[in-house]
């Protein structure tokens, strides 16, 4: 049921509906568990794919795919109309999502050593029309801890929105591309043509991607971070690029 994305040779893309089979086949099945193209096949099922030196379409079966070390799958999505979520509150969520902490009173806290790091997050509660409050401790005078408080924290400010998820695609063009540009202040590196995104969850990492398709960025190849520290071991690295091919 509903539409399915229909590839041609030519390259084309059409949204067509999807008839439902099933069948009984005595023969050997693949699964495949890629992020973008699960499932199981049967040995002879045709896979598209793009080749590594052209880009060019091409087909081979699931028994060829399965064998393979490195494999461009074309796949694709409708995002329909605008969403909701704005330019400047995705800065926030996007900070929110490096270096935030929910209290178990709902208070959103921030706590910074670094003067740049607390002078930014200011910026973008102020921009984003968010009251704040400033706390230094005697104690650790070199830390300052900003706070939101649960009556200031609006419903798209939410311990839900953590964690990147669906609910990104819930965003302005605009809001997109705020996104994409605050990632590197906060999780990762500021460089300026080859920025960079780090984190531990996966899930973070594949949505970094899908937003990045979506604005016309290529994500490069997601490498484990050897940072030769324990406490940093399964971080991931994600490179993104300004590119005309989103592969």
């Amino acid at each position: 049921g509903g539409e399915i994305a229909q590839w041609s040779p030519d390259g084309a893309l059409q949204f067509l509906p999807a008839a439902a089979n099933q069948f009984k086949a005595d023969q050997e099945l693949f699964r495949l568990e890629s992020p973008y193209a699960a499932g199981v096949f049967t040995a002879g099922h045709t896979i598209p794919y793009f080749k590594h030196s052209t880009k060019l379409f091409a087909t081979r079966s699931a028994r060829e795919a399965s064998t393979r070390g490195s494999y461009y799958a074309p796949v694709s999505g409708k995002l329909l109309g605008n969403g909701n979520i704005t330019a400047a509150q995705m800065r926030v969520l996007v900070a929110t999502q490096a270096d935030g902490h929910w209290d178990g009173d709902g208070i959103l806290r921030f706590e910074f050593r670094k003067s740049r790091k607390v002078e930014r997050i200011k910026r973008l509660l102020e921009t984003a029309g968010l009251p704040y409050r400033v706390h230094c401790f005697p104690c650790r005078p070199e830390a300052v801890r900003i706070s939101v408080s649960r009556r200031n924290c609006p419903e798209w400010l939410t311990p839900a929105r953590k964690r990147f998820g669906v609910w990104l695609l819930d965003s302005t063009e605009d809001a997109r591309e705020a996104f994409m540009d605050e990632l590197p202040h906060w999780d990762g590196w500021r460089h300026p043509t080859n920025p960079q995104y780090y984190s531990s969850v996966q899930e973070n990492i594949d949505w970094v991607s899908t937003m990045a398709h979506l604005c016309g960025r290529s994500c490069g190849k997601i490498i484990e971070k050897n940072s030769g520290c324990a406490d940093k071991a399964g971080n991931f690295a994600l490179a993104i690029r300004q590119t005309n091919e989103c592969m």
